[in-house]
């Protein structure tokens, strides 16, 4: 259901027809909007989600891409962990103009619980025919994307030490060219340092027996900062927003990206994911 609240000035209410929220997984999302109505090329798009409780976090858009005459954006989001109705805020615009336009998508728990327990019965039932791919030597894109599959699921809600009142979510800037390090979004720091060393580790058990370590920084009221697991989270979720666009023009590429995720997935852990709340879990405790 689209629908506009109360905006504030320099904001104009957008009501784009048959715009459609697809869900991918668990944690990912997808706004579907026809092209001719979604004139975004070169604007900026700000995702924010509102949660029942009226908890607000800016989510950060994924891949952006034009298909079958729609425009297709990906996103991650939080866990949907409270009952009720949320909202989904999606601002468009440039810098250059003085009124961007806003739409507001609301969706209930419910809907999502449903959908995803109606996608999963549907792909158990589902025999997709498989397609050979002529393996071919990766080529430079494929060969970065394979060395940014992390060997653990990684962690979402990570903070700053120096800013710890601040929220943990969104704080750091990620660049693939610099794959190993996190640049704080409020300061010059970059993560993993000498300052705020990840000198204790969380452990857990993978399904193959292995020990598995997640490492932290704890200040001195206790809270934990998993910076090098957030760099894992955010590799991760770099190859899988490259994984579409890569299957439509180099299959061979696509194939070997997916190998590798299947690969390294045996050694995965579940992990619980929430605010000042962070820790891998042995894999016998749950998927």
């Amino acid at each position: 259901r689209l629908y506009a609240g109360s905006v504030g000035n320099g904001l104009r209410v957008w009501h784009p027809d048959e715009l459609k929220l697809l869900y991918v997984d668990f944690s990912s999302k997808q706004i579907v909007i026809p092209s001719n109505q979604a004139n975004i090329s070169g604007y900026n798009i700000q995702l924010t989600l509102r949660t029942p409780s009226g908890a607000s976090y800016p989510l950060e858009p994924g891949s952006i891409f034009e298909q079958g005459g729609q425009t297709l954006i990906d996103f991650t989001h939080p866990s949907l962990s409270e009952d009720g109705s949320y909202q989904l805020e999606m601002i468009v615009g440039s810098t250059s103009e003085q009124i961007v336009d806003m739409a507001v998508i609301s969706f209930d728990r419910e809907d999502v619980i449903r959908t995803g327990d109606r996608m999963v019965n549907d792909l158990e039932q589902l025999t997709l025919p498989k397609i050979g791919v002529v393996l071919t030597p990766p080529s430079a894109k494929v060969q970065q994307l394979l060395d940014l599959i992390p060997d653990q699921l990684g962690i979402v809600w990570a903070g700053l030490p120096d800013q710890p009142n601040m929220r943990p979510y969104q704080l750091f800037d990620w660049d693939p060219e610099k794959p190993d390090q996190l640049t704080s979004a409020h300061s010059n720091l970059t993560y993993p340092n000498e300052l705020y060393p990840e000198d204790r580790v969380l452990m857990a058990i993978n399904a193959k027996g292995e020990v598995v370590e997640y490492p932290y920084y704890e200040d001195a009221e206790g809270k934990r900062y998993f910076h090098t697991a957030h760099i894992w989270y955010k590799q991760r979720q770099y190859v899988l927003n490259q994984i579409g666009a890569l299957a439509a023009s180099d299959p061979s590429g696509a194939a070997r990206v997916l190998l590798k995720f299947a690969q390294v997935y045996e050694g995965y852990v579940p992990v619980y994911d929430h605010t000042w709340n962070n820790r891998p879990l042995d894999m016998e405790a749950g998927p």
